[in-house]
């Protein structure tokens, strides 16, 4: 009867902490899939170790493919340090035509890789065509971007910098 009690506190003890972990990922995928407004709050709540390794970028593909952008965001503040995949991210925002999606999430890779000459070109209004060149030779290798996706992506970049100096300067 002892025996019985002591497994089943093991199996109990086991099955709350699988839980402990599952959960909250499973959540945490479902609020980037859904661009819940609540996300960055929920991640702040939850202790970041007991996520699983893979839950950022799970979410962050999610959240790409949807377009989601203050999902993205939320997820790059808060997951910054973990592995968030930028490249596959990227190759998903475009699968799902996500093309302000896209734009911030070359904006993070130019970032985070020290691409300057891409960071500049993605920002900036006007740009020579050597700096084109050398930006682009910046971008990921296995990304297929057409010179219109990356005239629109620069449009949205000028226009949301626009729009933030007119409400805020």
């Amino acid at each position: 009867m002892l025996l019985f009690f002591l497994y089943s506190y093991k199996f109990v003890s086991f099955l709350i902490v699988t839980l402990s972990i599952y959960f909250p990922h499973t959540e945490v995928k479902k609020a980037a899939r859904e661009n819940n407004p609540n996300l960055r709050e929920m991640l702040t709540s939850i202790r970041l170790q007991d996520l699983e390794p893979s839950c950022f970028k799970e979410a962050m593909l999610e959240a790409s493919r949807g377009g989601h952008m203050d999902a993205i965001c939320s997820l790059v503040i808060t997951g910054g340090r973990h592995s968030l995949q930028l490249k596959d991210c990227i190759n998903e925002a475009l699968k799902f035509h996500a093309c302000d999606a896209t734009a911030m999430l070359l904006t993070c890779y130019a970032a985070k890789h020290n691409k300057n000459n891409l960071l500049k070109y993605l920002v900036s209004v006007e740009v020579d065509e050597e700096m084109e060149r050398e930006a682009l030779a910046e971008l990921p290798n296995d990304l297929v971007l057409t010179r219109d996706a990356l005239s629109r992506m620069r449009y949205l970049h000028f226009y949301d910098h626009v729009d933030f100096q007119s409400e805020f300067g």
